[in-house]
């Protein structure tokens, strides 16, 4: 773990051969403690289906990705999240809202 200066929080490096749980766990509080969710910001190819951009990144959907044999944290490149801010959120879906960033 460091810290980091520009940030003005720790940071857990490196994530590589942590446990999932435990990133997961802090994970999940983290959404909740800076109030941002969690989506997908690229289409992830499941064996039977294809989750769209936009697809929240959560509880259920890691217990998906874990039943699909995809990597439940998509460090191999299967997708990538993109996180938003809950508070002052337009409403348009979150797929336009990734488009306003690219």
């Amino acid at each position: 773990m460091t810290f980091s200066k520009s940030l003005g929080r720790r940071v857990f490096t490196p994530l590589f051969g942590r446990p999932y749980q435990e990133l997961l766990e802090l994970l999940w509080k983290s959404t909740s403690q800076y109030d941002v969710s969690i989506h997908l910001s690229t289409e992830v190819q499941l064996p039977n289906a294809v989750l769209p951009i936009g697809t929240t990144y959560d509880k259920a959907l890691v217990e998906r990705l874990q039943r699909a044999g995809v990597d439940a944290m998509l460090e191999f490149g299967e997708g990538h999240t993109l996180v938003l801010p809950n508070r002052n959120m337009t409403k348009q879906p979150v797929s336009s809202q990734y488009e306003l960033l690219k």
